[in-house]
């Protein structure tokens, strides 16, 4: 049974976008079910950056059990060494990731071999943003976008 790890844009964008609760509650119905066994993981940080938003999303996951990212912190002092060693980032880039919750969830999914969820797209180029799927590739992490993890986990909304 593969277990996920998502990143903040993977449950804001759905929310933001196609997914709003007023227009496919199934979908957060689905996501709480697979929350509950402990199949969806989310993150403590990840928590903290949605509840700052005060939105109905921040409501929802206020109610939903949570991890805490500390329990990853080998895996994430080896990504901070990671980023910070990269001549490619510029320092701002650098700063940012390192002040938010993508790190510790690229950790979490090393630490214990789960999946990270994103809607980032890969660019290997960038120098002012660090993005997830960049540093999974880095470390062997496998990302996918929350789609994916839906078919992987066999979603069907009616």
């Amino acid at each position: 049974m593969s277990k996920y790890v998502v990143d903040t844009s993977s449950l804001i964008t759905p929310h933001r976008t196609f997914y709003a609760f007023d227009i496919a509650p199934g979908f957060w119905k689905k996501l709480e079910s697979f929350i509950s066994k402990e199949q969806i993981i989310i993150l403590d940080r990840v928590r903290k950056e949605i509840i700052n938003n005060k939105d109905e999303l921040s409501q929802w996951i206020k109610k939903k059990k949570y991890f805490p990212s500390s329990d990853a912190i080998n895996s994430y002092r080896l990504i901070v060494r990671w980023v910070e060693n990269s001549k490619q980032y510029n320092l701002k880039a650098k700063r940012d990731f390192m002040a938010g919750a993508d790190g510790w969830v690229i950790a979490y999914a090393l630490e214990h071999g789960y999946t990270v969820v994103t809607q980032e797209s890969s660019n290997p180029n960038s120098k002012s943003r660090v993005k997830i799927p960049d540093v999974c590739n880095a470390f062997g992490v496998r990302n996918i976008d929350i789609y994916q993890m839906l078919r992987e986990l066999q979603v069907q909304l009616m």
